[in-house]
């Protein structure tokens, strides 16, 4: 799978720990989340999932969740994803 920080830091030779704490979130208009630099999946239902990060945690909160595309340190979560926190 493409990872976006790995093509960004080979692209400006700054380190990972610089672009963005070593993980990236993209929403596509509260139907789908991408998320970058997981490390496991904490808790997961259809209206809330919980990864840890590299450096912290995130946790979506939503209706009919499901985990999409999980690659070693991406997933993607699509349904109707209401809120997204970064801790």
């Amino acid at each position: 799978m493409f990872n976006f920080l790995d093509e960004i830091a080979k692209l400006t030779g700054l380190p990972l720990e610089v672009l963005g704490g070593g993980y990236r979130i993209i929403n596509f208009d509260g139907k789908a989340v991408y998320i970058e630099g997981i490390q496991n999946i904490l808790r997961f239902n259809n209206e809330e999932v919980n990864l840890k990060l590299k450096k912290g945690a995130v946790k979506l909160i939503g209706q009919n969740l499901i985990l999409q595309n999980i690659d070693v340190n991406s997933i993607v979560v699509t349904g109707k994803i209401m809120q997204v926190e970064v801790s």
